[in-house]
């Protein structure tokens, strides 16, 4: 099944809709299967053996060339578990469930894939060793700075 570019806005922009708005309905039916958080022990392996994906998001082009966002939420009080395990589980993780036969059940089928850390700006020096396995960090201060409508009032 393709899907087309607005149904990619769609989804882009259902990661961000407030609960309430006209279209949390339809985004809920996209989040079904277009991101959420994932656990899985099908695979044993370092990055997936008790570990789980805070946020996992599945794109598709035009073409159905799908890739995915594998990201870790650390809210302000939050702290790496496991000794550093948990940071360096990231992007093994997210290259085993990209590779032919390791995809979880649950999880569509995607080709390319890469990570994230989401958390404070107050918390970058105390996470930097963990910072390196990581694609990108994103801070939530960040993302108030850049879409301040999708911030609840407060």
């Amino acid at each position: 099944m393709g899907t087309s570019t607005n149904d990619v806005l769609r989804l882009c922009r259902c990661a961000i809709v407030a609960s309430g708005n006209a279209d949390a309905a339809q985004c809920q039916v996209y989040a079904r299967y277009w991101w959420r958080s994932h656990f899985t022990e099908a695979c044993r392996c370092q990055g997936c053996s008790g570990q789980e994906t805070d946020l996992l998001a599945i794109f598709e082009t035009e073409t159905e060339f799908r890739f995915a966002l594998h990201v870790e939420v650390k809210h302000p009080g939050d702290k790496f578990k496991q000794g550093g395990r948990q940071a360096a589980s990231y992007p093994i993780r997210a290259q085993c469930w990209a590779s032919d036969g390791k995809t979880p059940a649950k999880v569509l089928r995607h080709s390319m894939t890469t990570t994230a850390l989401l958390c404070s700006d107050t918390k970058l020096i105390e996470y930097g060793a963990h910072i390196s396995h990581f694609a990108s960090v994103f801070t939530f201060e960040e993302i108030k700075r850049r879409f301040p409508g999708a911030s609840p009032a407060g």
